[in-house]
């Protein structure tokens, strides 16, 4: 009975690594429309052998777009909004911080940049134009200091984002993922008087 057990067991394990995901190799020049989208999922950051972890939903117009950052029993700690005017983010206490950049703002706030202007366009198998970058050998885009890796689902959507600096890991793993966006036709975030 041990061995036919051990047999189901070895064949479960062995289909499910048939079953991985590949690694998006395809990166483009980002095109000129963004993308719609809603997305949610799992977050994870790694700093120095250390590391937090939170659920995500995501929304983006194209023109404006919106992190919140939940835990694992839905409560919002956190919400980021970007426009063309910069990034507001709001703490789960009503705390409110803006600046030009979101980078600028985790730079601020937390003593390291973490790129989440760059992250839908990074997520969507293109790198953007504000800095040089690089396409490596094994298919990983080199770009602001970051490498990253992409994985897509069946349908061409994103389904994992990994960033990798000399000092953060951070891991974006999509469950759910809608286009176009059901986020209302905003272009600004809501900022405080």
């Amino acid at each position: 009975m041990n061995w036919r057990f051990g047999g189901v067991v070895l064949a479960s394990v062995l289909l499910a690594a048939c079953q991985t995901v590949p690694v998006a190799k395809d990166w483009h020049e980002r095109p000129e429309n963004k993308t719609s989208f809603d997305a949610s999922g799992r977050l994870a950051v790694k700093q120095n052998d250390k590391g937090s972890y939170a659920n995500f939903d995501w929304s983006s117009s194209g023109k404006m777009q919106q992190l919140d950052v939940n835990t694992p029993l839905g409560n919002t700690v956190g919400q980021l909004c970007q426009d063309a005017q910069g990034v507001v983010a709001v703490a789960s206490d009503g705390s409110r911080f803006e600046a030009a950049t979101a980078s600028e703002l985790s730079e601020r706030l937390m003593g390291f940049a973490i790129p989440v202007e760059a992250l839908d366009v990074w997520a969507h198998g293109h790198w953007h134009e504000r800095s040089p970058h690089t396409v490596l050998e094994d298919g990983r885009l080199l770009q602001d200091g970051w490498v990253i890796e992409r994985q897509v689902n069946e349908e061409g959507q994103p389904r994992l984002l990994l960033l990798e600096s000399e000092q953060l890991s951070i891991r974006l793993l999509f469950s759910q993922y809608q286009s176009p966006s059901t986020l209302p036709d905003t272009e600004v975030c809501e900022r405080s008087a």
